[in-house]
C-alpha cells in the first residue's frame, strides 16, 4: 500500500469528517483553520489514494496543567486511524513521524491522554516512551464524560 504522511493544509480539513463525526462540522473548520493559522496546532494525516484514513493533533498551546510548554512540550490527540485501515502498523507510523519532526523542530517533551480503556492507544504510546502518568484529566464530548491519565514523554537522549 502506498501512503503519505504530512501535516494537513486548511484547505483540507474537510477531508477529516469521514475519521470522526463532528456535531458541527463547520464550527470545527473555523476553530481548527483558526488555529492551524496561529500556529496553536498542527494535525498530521495519513493519506492513501487522495483519502485521509488517520489523523494526530499536535497542540503547541494550551489552557490546561502540565499539557505544554512553550518551546519544549507539546500535546498529542485526536488519534484516529480509520476502521479500514487499522491493525496495519499506520498508527504507530503517524506517531513515530510526528515525533520525529516535532523533536527536529526543537520539541524534547510529549504529553498525550489516554482513556483507561483504550488499550489499543496505551499500547503504542507506552511503546513510544509514554509511560510517566503526570496528571489526571477530564473531558466532555457532547453527553460523554472522558477521564484519563496524562502520559508524559522525554525526548530518549541518544549515544
Amino acid at each position: 500500500m502506498n501512503y503519505e504522511i504530512r501535516k494537513i493544509e486548511v484547505e483540507e480539513l474537510y477531508k477529516l469528517d469521514k475519521l470522526y463525526v463532528y456535531s458541527d462540522l463547520d464550527k470545527f473548520i473555523g476553530d481548527t483553520t483558526t488555529d492551524l493559522l496561529n500556529r496553536k496546532r498542527d494535525i498530521f494525516v495519513i493519506i492513501c489514494e487522495e483519502e485521509f484514513i488517520g489523523e494526530l493533533s499536535v497542540y503547541y498551546e494550551s489552557g490546561l496543567r502540565y499539557e505544554t510548554i512553550s518551546s519544549v512540550r507539546v500535546y498529542l490527540s485526536a488519534f484516529r486511524v480509520y476502521i479500514d485501515y487499522q491493525n496495519q502498523g499506520l498508527g504507530r507510523k503517524l506517531v513515530e513521524y510526528a515525533i520525529k519532526t516535532l523533536e527536529g523542530e526543537g520539541y524534547s517533551e510529549f504529553t498525550v491522554g489516554v482513556e483507561d480503556d483504550n488499550y489499543n492507544s496505551k499500547h503504542i504510546y507506552n511503546s513510544y516512551g509514554f509511560t510517566q502518568v503526570i496528571d489526571r484529566g477530564c473531558e466532555t464530548v457532547g453527553d460523554k464524560t472522558y477521564e484519563y491519565n496524562l502520559l508524559l514523554r522525554k525526548e530518549i537522549t541518544k549515544p
